[in-house]
C-alpha cells in the first residue's frame, strides 16, 4: 500500500496544466521544422526582416531547451508563402504581420492540420518598428501554439492566458517543457507523456472535459492507501 502513496504523491507533484490544441495535430517534422518569415514579413509595420528574424531566433532557442523532447526548431529566411495562405508547406511555420483590428490581441496562430504546419500573425496594429515592447514575449507564446499547445492554467507558463508579469521570457516554465515532451517525446531520454493526464488535450483549445485520467486513478489509489493506514493506526490506538 505504501508504494501507492509514494506514486500518487509523485503524480500529484507533476500535475500538468498544459492543454494541447488538438489531439490530431502535431508538427509533421518536429526534428526539422523551419520557422520562416512570410513573403510580406512585417515590413509594412516598419519591422525589418533582420529584426523579425532575430526575435524568431531567440524564441526558437527558448523552445528548443527541452532535451527530453525531440522538438528542434530552426529559423530560416524569407518564404514565398504569404501569412494569409491557408496551406503551409510541411516542415514550415510562417511568421508575418497583419493588422488584426483588435488592440487587445498581440498575435494569433492558425494551424494547418493536414500538413502539420502553421502560420503566425503578429498584430501590426499593436507592434511596429517604433513599438516592440512585449513583441518577443507574444512571439514566444505564439510559437507554443504553432508547436501544438494552447493556453495553460499555470500562471508561470509562457502559454498562460493570464498576465504573469513577463515581457520577454528567457526560458520555458516546467509546464511548457512538459507540454513539448508530451507532444514530441524523445524516446531515448524519456517515456514521453506516459504520466500525462488522459484529459490533457482539448479540441480547438476549449477546456477539456472531465474524466478518469491516469493522474486521477493513481491519486485515488494513494488516498485510499492513506485512509487504510489511518484506520489501522486508529484501530491500534483504540485496542
Amino acid at each position: 500500500m505504501f508504494k501507492f502513496i509514494i506514486l500518487g504523491l509523485f503524480v500529484f507533484s507533476h500535475a500538468h496544466a498544459f492543454i494541447i490544441a488538438d489531439k490530431n495535430y502535431r508538427l509533421s517534422k518536429p526534428e526539422d521544422t523551419t520557422f520562416k518569415i512570410s513573403s510580406e514579413g512585417c515590413t509594412a509595420a516598419g519591422i525589418s526582416d533582420a529584426v523579425l528574424k532575430s526575435a524568431m531566433e531567440k524564441t526558437a532557442e527558448i523552445w528548443n531547451d527541452a532535451p527530453e523532447s525531440r522538438l528542434k526548431i530552426k529559423v530560416g529566411g524569407k518564404s514565398g508563402t504569404s501569412v494569409n495562405s491557408t496551406t503551409i508547406p510541411k516542415g514550415e511555420v510562417i511568421v508575418g504581420c497583419l493588422d488584426l483590428n483588435d488592440a487587445g490581441i498581440g498575435g494569433t496562430t492558425q494551424q494547418d492540420k493536414a500538413n502539420g504546419s502553421a502560420r503566425i500573425k503578429m498584430n501590426s496594429g499593436v507592434y511596429s518598428g517604433t513599438q516592440l515592447y512585449g513583441f518577443e514575449g507574444v512571439l514566444t507564446h505564439e510559437f507554443g501554439h504553432a508547436v501544438g499547445l494552447t493556453h495553460s492554467k499555470d500562471p508561470a507558463s509562457v502559454m498562460t492566458y493570464e498576465s504573469n508579469g513577463w515581457v520577454n521570457p528567457k526560458f520555458l516554465a516546467q509546464d511548457d517543457v512538459d507540454g513539448v515532451v508530451y507532444l514530441y517525446p524523445n524516446e531515448d531520454k524519456e517515456l514521453g507523456g506516459l504520466l500525462a493526464s488522459c484529459n490533457s488535450y482539448s479540441a480547438d483549445g476549449s477546456t477539456p472535459s472531465s474524466g478518469f485520467g491516469l493522474d486521477f486513478i493513481i491519486g485515488f489509489l494513494a488516498i485510499f492507501g492513506i485512509w487504510k493506514l489511518i484506520r489501522k493506526f486508529l484501530k491500534f490506538r483504540l485496542s
